[in-house]
């Protein structure tokens, strides 16, 4: 075997198919699939999709699934019976609603566990446009650290108490979290004698 691979150009040493006469192309699998169509083979591709689409003469009258052997069919046609798919719905809907529930509550108690109103905050917000530790604004702080996407300041305030303290960064929120819960060991380490 002396060709060359037209994907990575590489000699071909094995043969990875299975009992073919045609000759080798390519030197892997992934290189196969990896390969871009042409027009025509694309043509083929999707008229070898309608034929055996056309082919599954089987087709689920609840969820309208097609099967081309009647085994498959008929298997299939237990689980999915009315009641079935009513319960799976029921059940979506549920997931759905408890979701729901969950971040309405989760708002909820955002604002009822730290000593602020929300006309309060939003009064605030008007008049600390920017973090108060860095002093940078939502969208400076954003393109700063793309990975913590969050398009407005966090709600700061003191864990004890839970007294509303001001909007912070995400940044300057997450950094402060941890030197209020390392804060002794940081003190320590600055304050040793040399």
């Amino acid at each position: 075997m002396n060709e060359i691979c037209e994907k990575c150009g590489k000699q071909i040493t094995i043969d990875y198919r299975k009992n073919q006469s045609t000759p080798l192309r390519f030197c892997s699998r992934s290189c196969a699939n990896s390969r871009v169509h042409n027009s025509s083979t694309k043509e083929k591709i999707s008229l070898n999709v309608k034929r055996n689409w056309n082919a599954m003469q089987y087709e689920c009258e609840y969820c309208h699934r097609r099967f081309k052997h009647k085994e498959q069919y008929e298997s299939h046609k237990k689980e999915c019976t009315p009641e079935n798919r009513i319960s799976i719905k029921r059940r979506l809907n549920n997931e759905a609603k408890r979701k729901k529930r969950y971040t309405e509550n989760k708002i909820k108690i955002r604002y009822t566990e730290i000593n602020i109103t929300q006309e309060k905050l939003d009064e605030y917000k008007k008049t600390h446009p920017v973090c108060e530790i860095c002093g940078r604004t939502v969208e400076e702080a954003n393109n700063a650290t793309s990975r913590n996407k969050r398009y407005n300041l966090c709600i700061d305030h003191n864990h004890e108490t839970l007294d509303f303290r001001g909007l912070l960064c995400v940044n300057c929120n997450a950094n402060l979290g941890w030197y209020e819960k390392n804060k002794v060991q940081i003190e320590k380490y600055l304050n040793k004698p040399i």
